[in-house]
């Protein structure tokens, strides 16, 4: 990779799809390797500055994040209250991270996508080689009349005639994670190969197609993954990246290492940061990295003034 980085640069200077850059490339889009990428760009260590700063300003952050007032500080306060009952270092990471955002008017849900893992049909109904993911913000109950899902779920079966047994649905291959449950489940690539028994109900198939536009049009994301056994305070399962609807990165260790690999992949691949979170990136760039911080935008000035009283 170190003799072919000038070709590579090249290359992504004309701004290819990211899926073909993944069939070329793929072994950038490994940890190790974006961890090298971006010390041969910047000469700075991604992860061990990235996370050593970000250890070493958490007590200040805090001291900042807790002056907020209004709804906004109810939310930090709401956040920061997930690490009085865990001393995993990471769920601190994570929580700081995402008041970070909330403190600077942002909000990192809006990049983080939480999905639940899921049987839909129990094990004599469907064997999935790999594992069916539902979006946490859209599961509900069957028989939960009060779900705001749940009538526009209705309404598009209705509106579709039924195609009874299906035996076999088969994820894209274009993309490395499609769609799939009695509501909306999430396939990512473990999961491609589905072997049915008893046939797959129309429904499925249609969530399935409409969830495939969904992820097609997914330019950037950090996806996690609970078990459903686990509740919403368990560990993830899962925690991976998603670029122009194709999964690069999975089995990452939390948000906040997903959080480190993207903003390397955004380097490596000279991307752009999110427009919703451009300040959240801009602190990890010029406060936490140290990159270019000699111009920086009033709200970012601020808070790093804040962090040095």
């Amino acid at each position: 990779m170190q003799r072919t980085f000038s070709l590579r640069r090249q290359e992504i200077l004309q701004e290819p799809k990211i899926p073909e850059f993944l069939n070329k490339w793929p072994a950038l889009f490994d940890v190790s390797e974006i961890n090298l990428e971006f010390m041969r760009l910047t000469t700075v260590p991604l992860t061990s500055k990235f996370l050593g700063e970000l250890d070493r300003l958490t007590d200040d952050l805090i001291r900042v994040f807790h002056t907020k007032g209004g709804a906004a500080g109810r939310k930090i306060r709401a956040v920061m209250a997930k690490t009085d009952n865990s001393a995993d270092i990471n769920v601190r990471h994570d929580c700081v991270l995402s008041c970070l955002s909330i403190y600077l008017n942002e909000d990192l849900d809006t990049l983080v996508k939480e999905y639940v893992e899921v049987n839909p049909h129990g094990p004599e109904e469907l064997e999935v080689k790999g594992r069916v993911l539902a979006p946490k913000r859209l599961q509900y109950a069957s028989d939960d009349n009060s779900a705001p899902n749940k009538k526009a779920a209705e309404d598009l079966r209705q509106s579709v005639k039924p195609k009874p047994d299906v035996k076999r649905s088969k994820a894209s291959l274009d993309t490395v994670q499609s769609l799939l449950s009695p509501r909306k489940s999430l396939h990512l690539k473990e999961a491609r190969n589905l072997t049915l028994r008893g046939g797959l109900t129309y429904e499925h198939d249609i969530e399935c197609r409409e969830a495939e536009a969904d992820v097609a049009g997914t330019t950037m994301a950090i996806y996690t993954v609970r078990a459903e056994s686990d509740g919403p305070g368990g560990r993830f399962a899962d925690v991976g990246v998603v670029l122009e609807g194709v999964e690069v990165l999975h089995n990452l260790q939390s948000i906040n290492h997903a959080c480190v690999m993207l903003y390397g992949l955004i380097y490596a691949l000279n991307l752009s940061y999110p427009k919703s979170l451009k300040n959240t990136f801009e602190v990890y760039q010029k406060i936490l990295m140290d990159l270019e911080s000699s111009k920086l935008s009033p709200k970012v000035q601020a808070l790093k003034l804040k962090l040095l009283r």
